[in-house]
């Protein structure tokens, strides 16, 4: 079984500058979101958490990322708000109760869906990168069962394919793209995913041969950089929605030590200019960044790292119209 918790009462705690509302900082613009509410929502991301590490155990990653949304959380306290009026409310954590991945992904997938109904973009803080599917999952239909008509394509900046096979056990932090796959053949809808960063030395050539036969396409570390963002982008731009997630192990691990699966030639910061462009030339409705693993992160600097990256996001949607 899985479900859903608040947030911890003390993970939205910062600095005050007085009362100059251009002062303001996230956790003083930040509102809880009601969930029971159907009120228009447009115009506010909704941060929710994915508090899940049992896919990156039952893939034999390091594990710890269940602390990830709390740790992302207090890291983003701080951020200024965008200059561009943007609300910003927070809906929680999706948790599981054992194993129950699945579960905890469906679960994701049907508040994903309940907050975007409303006209909201959602920001989800995982958690290991089974992630993906849930949040896709929501943006692919109206409740996270019922389908909805035109394509929700992703775009995973990774240094893995994650398209394994899903084992008999369940799914694993590995298997989103195999399970977005299997679930668009299964509804009639067009699989449209793509992976930017993906590192050679961390995929086998099983996994490359499964990309090429399901029209997963992928394109190495070099597609993240700033001049080539754009061309990069063109197999996902024409789509209705667009999903976005971040595995923070795309980054090398200088930057972002604290993932389940370090990256040594990863990419650089410089790529979170590239994620700005990505939001202003696709129509992405959700994003999440994943992986983060709190206790493994030296310095904190992989929590930084993820909460600039929320900043760009938002700050990215803000200035849309």
């Amino acid at each position: 079984m899985s479900g859903w918790r608040p947030a911890a009462a003390d993970a939205w705690t910062g600095r005050d500058d007085g009362d100059d509302p251009r002062a303001r900082r996230w956790h003083q613009a930040i509102q809880p979101w009601d969930w029971s509410s159907r009120s228009d929502a447009t115009g506010t991301v909704v941060i929710v958490g994915y508090a899940v590490d049992a896919g990156v155990r039952r893939n034999k990653g390091r594990t710890g990322a269940s602390e990830g949304p709390t740790a992302l959380r207090r890291a983003c306290s701080n951020l200024p708000c965008p200059a561009q009026p943007i609300l910003l409310a927070d809906g929680g954590d999706v948790v599981a109760v054992g194993d129950d991945v699945l579960g905890a992904q469906h679960e994701l997938a049907r508040r994903v869906a309940l907050a975007q109904a409303r006209g909201a973009r959602t920001l989800v803080f995982g958690g290991g990168h089974d992630v993906a599917f849930g949040h896709w999952l929501g943006l692919a239909t109206s409740d996270g069962t019922t389908v909805r008509d035109g394509v929700t394509a992703s775009l995973n900046l990774d240094a893995h394919m994650d398209n394994r096979p899903v084992p008999p056990e369940g799914p694993n932090s590995g298997t989103s793209y195999s399970q977005m796959q299997a679930w668009c053949s299964a509804n009639g809808r067009t699989f449209a995913a793509l992976a930017l960063g993906i590192q050679r030395a961390s995929n086998t050539a099983a996994l490359f041969a499964r990309a090429q036969e399901h029209g997963y396409a992928w394109q190495g570390p070099a597609s993240l950089a700033p001049d080539r963002i754009d061309a990069s982008l063109a197999a996902i731009m024409r789509h209705e929605r667009v999903h976005l997630t971040v595995d923070l192990d795309c980054f090398a691990a200088a930057y972002a030590p604290g993932v389940s699966a370090p990256t040594p030639l990863g990419v650089g910061p410089e790529a979170a200019e590239s994620i700005r462009r990505c939001i202003a030339s696709c129509r992405v409705r959700g994003a999440d960044l994943a992986e983060l693993a709190p206790a493994l992160d030296a310095d904190g600097r992989t929590a930084r790292l993820a909460a600039a990256l929320a900043f760009e996001i938002v700050d990215a949607w803000s200035m849309l119209r």
